[in-house]
């Protein structure tokens, strides 16, 4: 009885087989081009975090619907993985073809060591592993081994050695009962959560264990390739059978369970006891899973990754033997639910409810097919005119962009050149009342058909509007309504521009529709736009090409896709964003009851109206938040050093396939929303002041978005802009300032301290020029001249000593003084002192060769008397015989004057053996002297250099004195 049950059951699936050829679900093929790093996949998880884990021949990958990435193994012996599962933890697992375990930690595959050394101990290969609430479960040849969470291991199952023909293949776990089912050669085991194991007699051959909510699948793999199932793991029926077709996989989704075989994959019924379809036949398919979003994933050996968005999106196959996805160019339905198909190469393919070819009409012109009517007599296209039965009725007649039916037994075309009106019947002239009185008329081509024509442009659109009984033109230069009594008019936007028309439909609330080029959607009712819908407030794109109505709503075909208005709401929905028809190109559309057709480039669609829900927003995470390179957790405080900040950002949604955007802003920065591609997942803020900061982030489809997801953090002010350090640093510089204007205060005094005891210096020069002994020693001579009565001698004596009294007077209250008003008062004093000496006796020179110059530069007042009169004192005046002194003044260099006071007289050793009785006055003179000099150079940047020379012979005998005096120069 079995057997012929699985005859019947295998002999309906391929009827099944051969009737669902005409259709199947509508899938991408994700390959090469989207970033697929292995067209060789083995084994499909969905994580859940939502991501797909794919185990491939070349490793572990994970995609999110954009990016793939991948992960690299520690310590593997080879790199093809399969057996993907995840913990309560959300670790991911998985087993490469050497038999390693592996637990992704980060972003790297680390071995599991625990399992190596036990294998290595029992000498055992490893089979198969599976995760459970128990622990890890361990499955070799021969033994069944439980890992517990203290990672104690334990065997509960072994097989003797001897029995060579039996061995675990496989392991299922069921969460519900939380029971371990182990796959042997010939029994099935089920082991409880207490350790008690029961088995179960099967068919014996190697197999694969899958458990769903209800049931347990077994397959047989080998010679039979076998299906069976059950509910109480006990009593098993055989549901698919066939030799040929290697059975690789049982996979379970919400949607079905799945049979995967070499040659494509079976969804079973389980409810009806029937394969409902095969899909992918030609295909090695090993897995299918279903993510979060309800969408299908079939992994294939050679062929890549299958996406399926929806099992209510089927896609039809016309034609079995043709492979060409761009031939059909029109498409209509009429009231039997029959198709209509317009091909590029002329013909018109009708289709039943089956998707069987029934009927095909040939214009015979192998022109495209640019616009289908279908009415209960006839099947009129661009190019000709039909009966149902398929025979041409008019070929002539040329509609070529778009036609309509009035009530008066017409046509309104639109062609490449001209609109207008003809009749459908066998009249020549078209009956329109009293309409078009003024029209001219026309002759199509050769024909005796008789043309009114409306407009001679270029005609993409037509209407005609029963409820107001108007025709609506959608020329190239505007849309123009003509109506009874010979009315004509154009409607325009509010703007009072020309709306260029590429369709016009009409709804059941009498309501004109009008997809215009570039401009949206126009609603019209009255012949007045009530609204209108563009890309600012819902539409995906603003180039309408096609507009469909039925009782749902108002169906829009845009240069980006499917959108849909549901009048009742008003509201917008971008359905190709939502269903998973992203990348499309869509050229027509048509629906009936619940059901749409889709033109596509990709072959013709057919959509339940339930497919079209607007899906959950993904939400958006901040995967991870760096400063300066370092991931900084939730850690929200920072240094003010840390403050290059990069957000890292996922969203996982496969069905837009990428096609969303993120609008993110940063609170305390701009609250102005920036928008970035899904292509760029990392947001970057470079140098951002201290303060505080909120990151948003969230992610937007079309007209909807998703929440708000944040992260606070604030970046610490540097220490020197903290208060407390501004406080003190206003302390520190007042302090400084107080430091500085004390300091400035003391050198201030001191400077004036300098110059007083500078000018009691000029003073004590003065005192030493005017001491009681050179007084004396005037006087005296003086008296003498008088008592000689050499009177005239006298008087000029006196004159020249008074000229010195007032010359010294005048530079003592002056710092400096010329050089030459110094030399005037030297020349007046060695004339006086000169007076003493026998005048043949003494001799003074002065030498200079830049006498012209002298008065324009400064130096000190009174600064060389002193030395002069020492010369004459202390040198000369006690030597016996000639006497000489010479001043000579020249430059020592650039910074420099160099005075040389030169005598011959007994030397300064001699002279101070002599003088010792005056020692207590020539001390005086002497630091006064110094003191000056000191307190000079104490304000000066340059300073006086004084050098005393003693001149002497070979014999050492003295032979005068040189003083050298370094002034520095100094310009009046």
């Amino acid at each position: 009885m079995k057997q012929i049950l699985v005859v019947i059951l295998f002999v309906f699936a391929i009827q099944l087989h051969a009737s669902e050829l005409a259709k199947h679900p509508y899938y991408k093929e994700i390959n090469h081009f989207f970033g697929l790093p292995s067209m060789h996949i083995f084994d499909l998880h969905v994580a859940k975090s939502g991501l797909l884990f794919l185990g491939t021949d070349k490793g572990l990958f994970s995609y999110d619907g954009i990016q793939f990435k991948s992960y690299d193994f520690v310590n593997n012996l080879a790199n093809a993985v399969d057996r993907i599962q995840e913990d309560d933890k959300g670790r991911i697992w998985c087993k490469n073809f050497s038999n390693q375990i592996f637990v992704l930690q980060g972003d790297k595959l680390w071995l599991y060591k625990l399992a190596e050394v036990l294998l290595s101990k029992l000498d055992a290969n490893l089979v198969d592993f599976k995760l459970t609430a128990s622990g890890i479960w361990i499955l070799t040849e021969k033994e069944v081994i439980q890992i517990n969470e203290n990672n104690q291991a334990k065997c509960l199952i072994k097989l003797p050695r001897s029995q060579d023909h039996s061995s675990f293949f496989s392991i299922a776990y069921e969460p519900t009962t939380k029971h371990v089912l182990i796959g042997e050669t010939n029994y099935l085991y089920r082991i409880s959560p207490s350790g008690n194991v029961q088995k179960t007699r099967v068919y014996s051959g190697q197999k694969t264990i899958t458990v769903s909510d209800e049931h347990v699948f077994y397959e047989l793999k080998g010679e039979e390739n076998k299906l069976f199932f059950s509910k109480d793991s006990k009593n098993f029926k055989n549901i698919y059978v066939d030799a040929k077709n290697y059975i690789i996989k049982t996979s379970v989704t919400d949607l079905g369970v799945w049979l995967c075989t070499s040659n494509g994959v079976f969804n079973i019924n389980l409810e009806k006891m029937k394969i409902d379809f095969p899909f992918l036949v030609g295909r090695k398919v090993t897995d299918v899973v279903q993510d979060q979003e309800g969408n299908l994933w079939f992994s294939t050996l050679g062929d890549g990754l299958i996406f399926v968005p929806s099992l209510k999106i089927q896609k039809i196959n016309v034609n079995k033997n043709s492979n060409n996805r761009s031939i059909f160019t029109a498409i209509t339905i009429d009231d039997k639910g029959h198709l209509f198909i317009g091909t590029m190469n002329g013909l018109v393919l009708e289709l039943n409810k089956s998707y069987e070819l029934i009927k095909t009409y040939d214009t015979q012109k192998n022109k495209e097919i640019e616009h289908l009517y279908v009415s209960k007599d006839y099947v009129s296209t661009s190019d000709g005119r039909f009966d149902r039965q398929g025979n041409i009725v008019e070929a002539e007649i040329k509609y070529y962009k778009d036609f309509a039916e009035d009530d008066m037994g017409n046509y309104v075309f639109g062609s490449y050149n001209l609109a207008g009106i003809v009749s459908k019947g066998k009249n020549t002239t078209p009956n329109t009342e009293n309409y078009f009185k003024d029209k001219e008329l026309a002759f199509y081509d050769d024909s005796e058909k008789a043309i009114i024509i409306l407009r001679t442009k270029r005609t993409r659109a037509v209407h005609f509007h029963r409820e107001n009984r108007m025709y609506y033109i959608g020329a190239s230069d505007g849309l123009f309504v003509f109506g009874p009594d010979g009315q004509e008019f154009e409607l325009r936007t509010k703007d009072n521009n020309p709306i260029i028309a590429s369709s016009i439909k009409s709804d059941s609330d009498g309501n004109i529709w009008v997809g215009a080029l570039q401009n949206g959607i126009f609603k019209i009712k009255d012949n007045e736009i009530i609204d209108f819908y563009n890309a600012e407030n819902g539409l995906s794109d603003d180039n309408t090409k096609k507009i469909h109505i039925d009782a749902s709503g108002i169906w829009i075909i845009n240069d980006k896709g499917l959108d849909f208005i549901n009048p009742n709401t008003n509201s917008i929905s971008r359905l190709s964003r939502y269903s998973g028809l992203n990348g499309l190109d869509l050229f027509g559309v048509t629906s009936q009851k619940n059901q749409i057709w889709l033109l596509t480039n990709e072959g013709i669609l057919a959509i339940d109206k339930s497919a079209f829900v607007t899906p959950d927003i993904p939400k958006v995470d901040i995967k991870n938040v760096s400063a300066n390179e370092t991931k900084i957790g939730n850690l929200n405080v920072l240094g003010h050093d840390k403050n290059n900040i990069v957000f890292e950002l996922q969203t996982i949604h496969f069905r837009s396939l990428g096609n969303y955007a993120y609008e993110y802003r940063l609170l305390g920065l701009s609250d102005i929303w920036k928008t970035q591609s899904s292509s760029l997942s990392q947001i970057n803020y470079l140098a951002l002041d201290p303060g505080s900061y909120t990151f948003q982030v969230r992610v937007i489809i079309g007209d909807i978005s998703s929440d708000i997801q944040e992260f606070k953090f604030t970046i610490k002010k540097a220490f020197w802009m903290t208060t407390w350090f501004l406080l003190l640093m206003l302390l520190f510089i007042a302090g400084l300032f107080y430091f500085i204007f004390q300091k400035r205060l003391e050198s201030i005094r001191k400077k004036q301290k300098i110059r007083e005891q500078l000018a009691l210096s000029q003073i004590t020069a003065l005192r030493t020029q005017m001491n009681p002994h050179f007084m004396f020693n005037i006087l005296n001579a003086f008296q003498g001249l008088i008592y000689s009565n050499q009177k005239t001698q006298a008087n000029e004596f006196l004159g020249v000593f008074s000229d010195l009294m007032r010359k010294t007077l005048d530079m003592s209250d002056k710092r400096e003084v010329s050089i030459q008003d110094e030399l005037e008062a030297i020349d007046l004093y060695v004339s006086l002192e000169k007076a003493r000496f026998v005048e043949e006796e003494f001799e003074y020179t002065f030498d200079t060769d830049i006498p012209e110059e002298l008065k324009n530069y400064a130096i000190p007042s009174l600064i060389l008397q002193p030395f002069i009169e020492n010369a004459i004192k202390h040198g000369l005046l006690h030597r016996q015989g000639i006497k000489k002194l010479k001043l000579s003044i020249s430059k020592e260099n650039d910074q420099y004057w160099r005075f040389e006071i030169e005598d011959n007289g007994i030397g300064r050793e001699q002279s101070y053996t002599l003088n010792k009785n005056l020692k207590k006055h020539d001390s005086f003179a002497t630091q006064a002297i110094d003191s000056r000099i000191g307190l000079i150079n104490r304000l000066s940047k340059v300073p006086i250099h004084i050098d005393v020379i003693d001149l002497k012979d070979d014999a050492n005998k003295a032979l005068g004195t040189r003083v050298v005096l370094k002034i520095p120069i100094k310009l009046l």
